[in-house]
């Protein structure tokens, strides 16, 4: 095992090297570059004069790793969800990664990393002369000055603010084999020997160096290639990793292309090993008649964003990574631009508000429901699950598969997140339908009237000029006329109203408001178009079809189960969330998005009273039949008689404590559209159909903006 390296002796050693560096530096100009010296006319002492005018900080620092999406079931089970990265790298301690492993650096690419500086001189002069008289090609650099040149390129690589033409000159300026650059890397070496102990150097070496295409470090290339870790590599293995080390694009495992490159260039670092007594006769024997083929090397290609999640999981995933990537998380930083920082260092463990066995429920219910593989219509279906008085995101399942390569059926995936709007999965929405009359007869309550006025529904035709509109009005031309869907005629009061959503009874509602109140008080509660401002300002008032959902209001369906959750929290709104916590690799933890409540505009009293009549719909109403009957109080949005609720949909799996009571509803027609709240759960289902089949459930980027819309 390597010795421990010690602060003082790396200081030493750092001394040394520098002392040494400078004495024969113009012995080393002279015999490296004598033919530039000869064109250019540059001097031995020139070269010290750069040498000492370099600067000499650097510093080791975390590098780019994976981060990880996880949730937690109720019992505490943690299930991993998918990696996300730009750098396939998981950064381990030295004492995690196998003594075969650190040898095999040691004795393949410094056999005296423990008695240098930084600077390995008679290495460097060998190398020099070898240079010169075309002997060898060797650039003897330590791998402490390997280590500095990967961190200078790796700084070019992670700095998004660089133009194409910097990050080239900086690549450039990291890696082009001229004497300006070696003798700056000599220098940043016995620059990082003076601040660092060789263990801690070599750790970062372990950790930093390329293992073939976007995987770094050898505990993500142990994963990759092998299907093992750091710290239980064989020495064929471990000599196989170094080998890449050299060239990447050579002799890295990623292709069988490679395999014989890299395994003469492991044969090397074995010998090396053994001649160095790291290796016995057996084991070297051994390990050097291990192949290198399809039979030892296990292809785990890195998988990196959320299409290679469960298929359940992978619309929450999305969301998750979208409310991220729109600068939402404040506590990964003030702005946008830090937060997209911290994301990209990585090392973070995303923990989901997603409860995995009701997301794995829904999914296969929903999927049952509305076959993916439907071809007589474009039928999607979705179903969002949102905590009362937290606005956590509990399940958000789809019919669809989440995929966004471009390769997924056209017919069976897509990339579009129909529970969210546009920001968070490219969704445009669905014409609320029915899931809007809930915010009439809260507008209703709240100019003064109650649930026992009543209304004739004989009445199907209403005057423009009746509808006030202090936003968009009036109204004028020939009268709005309408239709109850089961033919409803007589007097209603506002709980039969509601419960048997009676369009003629809604409609002589909103004339006894002013239709922009509704609209302000449903933006309170978080009513907003799929497609327009977050804050609601876009969302249409009018015309009066607008009041039965019947306009271009197209919303998310989390966006009505968030506001049916309002009107369960006694009118006090909770944006969505979807990420409680964010563990970092040290263990640490980062809150996730807590918790944004505030009061609306609906107040209790009116709320609660909206719930009260909304509780009629599973209650003998239209969605009686979606009643789990379990003494749960449930409420629901009306459901149009000629759609069936299906009893088999509560969002709560029969052996589950949770209390929820979300309901779906099939459709008998184009689209049906069912939202309900519980105690502590409120639920938006939908499922509407296309005109064209595929028109909004391809993965193409065009058919992202063709959300299938309700027809009222």
């Amino acid at each position: 095992m390597p010795a421990q390296g010690t602060s003082a002796r790396s200081l030493l050693g750092a001394g040394a090297g520098l002392i040494g560096f400078s004495a024969i530096a113009g012995l080393l100009v002279t015999v490296m570059v004598a033919p530039a010296i000869a064109v250019t006319g540059m001097t031995a002492n020139n070269s010290i004069g750069v040498f000492q005018e370099l600067p000499d900080f650097i510093e080791i620092s975390a590098q780019h790793q994976r981060n990880t999406f996880v949730a937690y079931a109720p019992d505490g089970t943690e299930v991993t969800i998918a990696n996300y990265y730009d750098q396939n790298r998981e950064e381990v301690s030295l004492d995690a990664i196998d003594d075969d492993l650190k040898w095999a650096a040691i004795d393949g690419e410094d056999r005296r990393f423990e008695e240098h500086g930084g600077v390995d001189v008679p290495s460097l002069i060998r190398a020099a002369l070898g240079q010169a008289t075309g002997s060898s090609s060797s650039g003897a650099s330590t791998l402490t000055m390997q280590l500095v040149r990967n961190i200078l390129v790796l700084k070019a690589v992670n700095n998004t603010e660089l133009s194409e033409d910097e990050y080239k000159a900086a690549i450039e300026a990291a890696t082009y084999p001229d004497l300006n650059r070696k003798l700056k890397e000599m220098k940043l070496a016995i620059s990082l020997e003076k601040r660092y102990t060789k263990d801690q150097i070599l750790e970062a070496y372990l950790n930093i160096v390329l293992m073939g295409q976007t995987t770094y470090g050898v505990e993500a290339g142990a994963q990759r290639y092998f299907g093992t870790t750091a710290a239980d590599v064989t020495p064929a293995q471990a000599a196989s990793l170094i080998a890449i080390v050299q060239n990447p694009s050579k002799n890295g495992l990623y292709t069988a292309d490679n395999f014989e490159a890299n395994k003469k260039r492991r044969d090397v670092i074995l010998g090396w090993m053994h001649t160095q007594g790291h290796l016995d006769k057996a084991a070297y024997e051994e390990a050097l008649a291990t192949p290198i083929d399809e039979t030892t090397v296990s292809q785990n290609a890195p998988r990196s964003g959320c299409a290679s999640a469960p298929v359940e999981y992978r619309f929450p995933c999305d969301y998750a990574l979208k409310s991220i990537l729109n600068g939402e998380v404040d506590s990964l930083g003030a702005t946008k631009e830090q937060q997209l920082q911290r994301w990209r260092q990585g090392g973070l463990k995303v923990v989901l508000t997603i409860n995995p066995s009701l997301q794995s429920y829904a999914t296969g219910v929903v999927s049952e429901i509305a076959p993916a593989n439907e071809t007589r219509m474009q039928l999607g279906s979705a179903v969002s699950s949102v905590e009362v008085g937290t606005g956590r995101i509990l399940i958000m399942a789809q019919n669809k598969t989440f995929d966004d390569t471009g390769a997924g059926d056209p017919l069976t995936t897509t990339a579009v997140n129909f529970n969210g709007d546009i920001r968070h999965g490219g969704s445009k929405g669905f014409q609320p339908g029915s899931t809007y009359k809930p915010y009439v007869l809260i507008a209703f309550l709240t100019a003064g009237h109650g649930l026992n006025e009543t209304f004739n529904a004989s009445i199907r035709s209403t005057p423009m000029a009746k509808f006030q509109d202090s936003c968009n009005g009036p109204y004028g031309g020939p009268d709005y006329t309408y239709r109850n869907d089961s033919g409803e005629s007589g007097l209603y009061n506002a709980v039969r109203g509601t419960a048997y959503s009676v369009n003629s009874v809604f409609v002589q509602m909103a004339t006894e408001v002013d239709l922009c109140d509704i609209t302000k008080l449903a933006t309170s509660i978080g009513v907003h178009r799929a497609d327009g401002e977050a804050d609601g300002s876009d969302l249409l008032s009018g015309p009066p079809a607008c009041v039965l959902g019947g306009c271009d209001n197209n919303i998310a369906p989390l966006t009505q189960a968030n506001a049916y959750a309002a009107i369960a929290n006694q009118g006090t709104y909770c944006k969505p969330i979807i990420i409680d916590k964010f563990i970092a690799d040290d263990g640490s933890e980062i809150p996730g998005q807590d918790a944004q409540c505030s009061p609306s505009l609906v107040t209790p009293s009116v709320a609660n009273t909206a719930a009260y009549a909304m509780e009629a719909v599973v209650n003998g109403g239209t969605a009686s039949r979606s009643n789990p009957r379990d003494g749960t109080p449930t409420s629901a949005r009306p459901v149009p008689r000629t759609t069936r609720s299906t009893p088999g949909w509560s969002a709560r799996r029969p052996e589950s404590r949770q209390r929820s009571g979300p309901g779906t509803s099939t459709a008998s027609r184009a689209c049906a559209r069912f939202a309900s709240t519980a105690t502590s759960v409120a639920t938006c289902v939908t499922s509407s159909s296309g005109r064209s089949p595929r028109q909004s459930t391809g993965s193409t980027p065009a058919a992202r903006s063709r959300v299938p819309t309700r027809r009222s």
